[in-house]
């Protein structure tokens, strides 16, 4: 099943995951699995970029300073 966008007024297709962030105290551990389970729904890649932004803007210090370094990717 890949990718099926949605219509007006249609929910998400698994609100719960990810429905205000990842709550104190939830098994880690379930939800990488749920997430990694469930690829096709885009709620991992959300999941990271939460995170990463989460990251971002309680450090800012660390992603204050540095240089923008290109990475060479390979394959798929």
């Amino acid at each position: 099943m890949g990718f099926q966008p949605r219509g007006p007024g249609q929910p998400p297709p698994r609100p719960t995951a990810l429905a205000g962030g990842c709550p104190r105290g939830q098994d880690k551990t379930a939800l990488a699995r749920d997430l990694l389970g469930h690829l096709e729904d885009g709620c991992a890649k959300l999941f990271v970029t939460w995170r990463a932004m989460d990251a971002r803007r309680r450090f800012p210090e660390v992603f204050a300073g540095g240089a923008y370094l290109p990475l060479a990717a390979n394959g798929a």
